[in-house]
This record gives structure tokens, C-alpha cells and sequence, in this order.
């Protein structure tokens, strides 16, 4: 979020202050803020995928774990 700031920052402070920029156009204002919240979110959802990928080999790690237990339980009961 902080590198979105300062792309606000720039526009809606900078800009007007050093160009004397008047900033009357709304939609133009409204782009300008999209942008910076796109990134944002995507950073969050890419940050959320990461934990998902993670959390996906753990289960997957778990459930190869498990297995290899019922197999080797189930051959000591075949042997009696």
C-alpha cells in the first residue's frame, strides 16, 4: 500500500502544488485512484495464493504421511 501512496500522493498533492493543476476532473481523479487500488489488491490476493499453495503442500505432505502409516499398519496385520 505504501507504494500506492505515493503515486496518490504525487497526483493529487504534488501535481497541483508544483503545475498548478486543478483537479475538477472526476473522472479522471477516479482512474487515478483505481490504479493504486488495483495494486494493492493484487498484492493481497497474491499474497493469499502463496498461503494457499503453501497450505496445499503441507495437506498434501499430511496426507502422504497418513498413508504410508495405514501401510505399514496393514502389513503387520497380514503377518499374524
Amino acid at each position: 500500500i505504501a507504494d500506492s501512496f505515493s503515486l496518490l500522493a504525487v497526483y493529487f498533492i504534488g501535481d497541483p502544488l508544483v503545475n498548478g493543476k486543478s483537479l475538477d476532473n472526476k473522472a479522471l481523479n477516479l482512474v487515478a485512484m483505481i490504479v493504486p487500488l488495483s495494486t494493492a489488491t493484487f498484492n493481497v490476493a497474491t499474497s493469499e495464493m502463496q498461503t494457499a499453495f503453501e497450505a496445499q503442500q503441507k495437506l498434501s505432505l499430511v496426507r502422504k504421511r497418513v498413508g504410508r502409516v495405514r501401510m505399514d499398519s496393514a502389513d503387520f496385520d497380514s503377518d499374524d
